[in-house]
């Protein structure tokens, strides 16, 4: 059976031939001319091998077959036009799967304050979180290995789609109990202590820190460098070091802020995702609540230390 040609306007057809039982009813009704009803219908035989409909007192009878057809048809069809309608997203009854794949920084900041949405707007909702960990983020986009992809701006590709969620700048810190601030103390709680740097995969943010700490030409500490911003604080608060970092991590009850020159350019967070994915509700609806919890993300640095 050759299907090659057969088409939704020809399942149409045959399913108003079997509806109608008429030639001219059906041609008024599609709003074509009797001659083509009848040039679709030697196709459709010949597709399938069977008259399919045969001449009566007023129309055309049905073969079993056609009948048969019908059935089929009139499912298929069904279908299509079941998924060709966009359905109303209610994120209360949503049971999706979403993956976001993004850096310790971006989940510490937005994706916290996120899961806590879902739990009362969208419990039903799968979500995937992934730390951001590959060079190729178009292809891992494209192939759907995850859906989103929040970033620094320097490592999204130009050929995605793209939005800003937020301008990150940058504070140093030292542990409260680092003993060279306290007042009196001769020593530069600066310059003489040990650098504490992140050094996250896929993030400029190792690079930056350095950069600065050997500008400022840090008593010649060697670093300790450190998986992640979220376990930054403690280390920085174990061994009494300095550090830079993104300011909305901060207050916190561990560090106090250092009073600094010349610090490095902060960061632009951008969500990063497939042209394809753009339409979609789901997408839309988090995209739209990501931006809202970023723009309630406001700079909190801390105090400078006496």
């Amino acid at each position: 059976m050759a299907l090659d040609s057969f088409d939704v306007k020809q399942m149409k057809l045959l399913l108003a031939l079997l509806e109608e039982g008429n030639l001219t009813r059906v041609a008024n009704k599609l709003d074509v001319s009797q001659q083509a009803v009848s040039e679709q219908l030697k196709k459709l035989r010949i597709t399938f091998n069977d008259k399919l409909f045969v001449r009566a007192k007023n129309g055309v009878l049905p073969t079993p077959f056609a009948e048969q057809l019908g059935l089929v048809l009139r499912e298929v069809l069904g279908q299509l036009e079941h998924v060709g309608t966009p359905q109303a997203f209610d994120p209360a009854t949503a049971s999706n799967s979403f993956t976001i794949a993004a850096s310790d920084y971006a989940q510490q900041v937005l994706l916290v304050d996120l899961v806590k949405i879902l739990k009362s707007e969208a419990p039903h909702l799968r979500l995937t979180i992934k730390s951001l960990a590959t060079n190729d983020l178009e292809r891992a986009l494209a192939q759907g290995q995850f859906d989103l992809c929040l970033c620094d701006a320097a490592l999204a590709p130009t050929g995605l789609a793209s939005v800003s969620l937020l301008h990150e700048q940058y504070v140093c810190v030292t542990s409260k109990r680092n003993p060279a601030t306290r007042p009196g103390t001769d020593n530069s709680p600066l310059l003489n202590r040990p650098p504490v740097i992140v050094s996250e995969p896929q993030d400029r943010f190792a690079r930056v820190c350095e950069q600065w700490f050997q500008g400022i030409n840090n008593g010649h500490q060697p670093p300790l460098l450190v998986p992640s911003v979220s376990l930054a604080p403690a280390y920085i608060a174990a061994n009494d070091g300095v550090a830079l970092l993104p300011s909305r991590l901060l207050p916190d009850d561990r560090l106090q802020k250092l009073p600094a020159d010349n610090l490095p350019d902060g960061f632009e967070l951008v969500a990063v995702w497939h042209d394809r994915a753009s339409h979609a509700p789901l997408h839309q609806w988090l995209l739209a609540h990501l931006q809202g919890i970023a723009a309630h993300k406001t700079h909190q640095p801390l105090s400078a230390s006496a």
